[in-house]
């Protein structure tokens, strides 16, 4: 959503835009979990995510530690907010990717991006007590069962 605000791809942003859109992307989070906790009924409800906060630590430029520092939080504050985190571990190769990144992407410049937002050295989401991982597959149904069984599992 930022992106398209800003009608430009992250390779195509210099440094202090890369931080800009970083800063954009965690607080739509903020909003989008806010908004969505506010319709849940139930209690006991679950509110499933796609990313959390945590995530825009890999993309920073100058590491996770200044990240945190610029938003005025921490890895630990920012993973206490969920009560798990269900890992996707990046997809390799094989039978087609289901989104293609430019070189210049971090993902695919620096270590990629998703195993340095997992690092629990570096305040990522392998740092929350109830981390479930999962692997990649051959096929999106493949893996869509794994993330089913491990939801059914959380």
């Amino acid at each position: 959503m930022v992106y398209e605000q800003l009608r430009t791809r992250w390779d195509l942003l210099d440094i202090p835009a890369r931080r800009d859109a970083q800063r954009r992307i965690y607080h739509l989070q903020l909003e989008h979990e806010r908004t969505a906790n506010a319709t849940i009924a139930d209690p006991a409800g679950v509110l499933l995510l796609d990313r959390g906060t945590v995530d825009g630590s890999g993309y920073w430029p100058e590491g996770p530690e200044d990240y945190w520092r610029e938003l005025g939080t921490s890895a630990a504050a920012e993973l206490a907010r969920y009560d798990a985190v269900i890992w996707l571990q990046t997809w390799r190769g094989g039978a087609g990717p289901l989104r293609r990144r430019s070189i210049e992407c971090p993902a695919a410049r620096v270590g990629r991006a998703g195993d340095r937002v997992g690092r629990a050295d570096a305040g990522g989401v392998a740092g929350h007590p109830r981390v479930f991982e999962v692997g990649t597959y051959a096929t999106l149904e493949e893996k869509v069962a794994a993330v089913a069984e491990v939801v059914e599992r959380a």
